[in-house]
């Protein structure tokens, strides 16, 4: 199938499923039964935080705020740690875990602690196959684990708040009812058979995805694929070419397909085939893929990439480079597309300049097979301002 056909794809609507308004409603309706829950009991619960006295989270507010936030992290994390257990399971190698704040990562093969940029009670768990087999049964396995975690977390914190004898202190009574209440709203939320708002899918949409295993699975399996062999070192040249027309089948507008297109354009690129990453590019721009800024900044910088050094045309390429006003300077991608644009204008040492720039930048990037790509982009561009 040609690419073009493929992209034609992406401009269809999907009907919502009648299980997404059966989960909505389930959704809802547990919410407001805890709620009525609350409701009925709330003078047994004032009583009771009366009679407690200090040892009761409702004696301050901002002791239960700090516990609050406390357990909610902790709720965060046993749902990320379950998926990385179902990862384990399968064989997965971990590669990635947010909570919160805080970032563990795997690079050049060692871990690293880091900060997070995203809220304060995110979370994300990522691992992937170093070996491309039975790769719908064990990415099933992984994405179970997250909600199966939260569901035995509620089943337990419930079943310890409903054990607890007579005389034990409220406040771990009370941490184990807002455990069970988070976890379970956990479970709800993870188990949306779609996607979030924001394009994110939820676990749920991934397991019904992958149990019916169709075109969309399929397609998703060929894409953790190729993040696979591209976290291993392997150029996107060298990528199996029938994985990259297996992820350019059925192409959406979700962060997934994002994704895709970059992988896509990635392979193009750094096997010369300039016409068809065009497209990929012009399609991404089509969709109007705001709520992604991440990967439309990235877009705009490689187009503004291949105006200039692909078709000899710095001024539009300076046009688009210039529709990015708060990127960053120093990264790699930001300094390929400057130099491409500086290289055809004739300004060969400030293009020399920018490129070296990035390949400093690069050094302590990850040894990714796009990022050996990208490296040697900027070989090219300082070579070429060296020899003209």
């Amino acid at each position: 199938m040609s690419v073009n056909s493929e992209l034609e794809q992406t401009h269809r609507r999907r009907p919502q499923s009648w299980l997404v308004t059966a989960w909505a409603w389930l959704f809802n309706l547990t919410l407001y039964g805890l709620l009525a829950l609350v409701v009925v009991n709330i003078n047994r619960i004032a009583i009771r935080a009366r009679l407690a006295g200090e040892s009761s989270l409702f004696s301050s507010f901002l002791r239960l705020l700090v516990v609050g936030a406390a357990l909610l992290l902790l709720t965060s994390t046993v749902h990320e740690l379950g998926h990385l257990l179902g990862g384990w399971l399968a064989k997965l190698r971990f590669y990635l875990l947010v909570v919160g704040p805080f970032k563990i990562s795997r690079e050049t093969g060692k871990l690293r602690l880091s900060l997070s940029r995203g809220g304060a009670f995110n979370g994300l768990a990522a691992s992937i196959p170093e070996q491309i087999y039975d790769l719908r049964r064990r990415m099933l396995l992984f994405a179970l684990g997250g909600p199966l975690a939260s569901l035995l977390l509620a089943l337990l914190a419930g079943g310890l708040f409903y054990g607890l004898p007579t005389g034990a202190p409220a406040w771990v009574g009370e941490c184990a009812a807002i455990t069970a209440v988070y976890s379970l709203i956990f479970f709800l939320t993870s188990m949306k058979p779609g996607t979030y708002p924001n394009g994110m899918p939820a676990d749920g949409g991934r397991i019904l995805m992958l149990l019916q295993n169709g075109a969309e699975a399929k397609r998703w399996c060929a894409l953790v694929a190729l993040n696979s062999v591209d976290v291993q070192g392997q150029r996107p040249r060298d990528w199996d070419e029938t994985m990259v027309q297996q992820v350019m089948t059925g192409l959406d507008a979700s962060s997934e397909g994002m994704m895709a297109r970059l992988l896509v354009y990635q392979w193009a690129v750094d096997n010369g085939r300039f016409a068809q990453a065009h497209l990929l590019l012009d399609d991404a721009f089509a969709l109007r893929a705001s709520r992604f800024p991440g990967a439309i900044g990235r877009f705009t910088l490689e187009k503004a990439y291949l105006l200039a050094c692909q078709q000899n045309n710095p001024v539009e390429g300076r046009e688009w480079l210039e529709r990015l006003r708060r990127r960053s300077t120093n990264h790699p991608l930001s300094c390929r597309a400057e130099a491409a644009v500086l290289l055809r204008e004739g300004q060969l040492s400030a293009a020399r300049a920018r490129a070296a720039t990035g390949l400093d930048t690069l050094r302590h990037y990850p040894q990714t097979g796009a990022n050996l790509a990208e490296a040697a982009w900027l070989q090219a561009i300082m070579d070429q301002s060296q020899s003209s």
